[in-house]
């Protein structure tokens, strides 16, 4: 038995991509997501140094 995925609830990539970027450790830390693929397998990050 395999565990559910974010794609088996319905979750879409440009979502995920908003909500990681309000998660506090990822806002706190100055990382931003920038794309994640529609397949969930790639994702741009940045980090800005503060």
């Amino acid at each position: 038995m395999r565990a559910p995925t974010w794609q088996s609830f319905g979750g879409d990539h440009r979502l995920m991509r908003h909500a990681l970027n309000v998660w506090p450790p990822f806002a706190a830390s100055g990382i931003r997501v920038e794309r994640i693929g529609a397949d969930f397998r790639t994702a741009r990050v940045a980090l800005h140094h503060r």
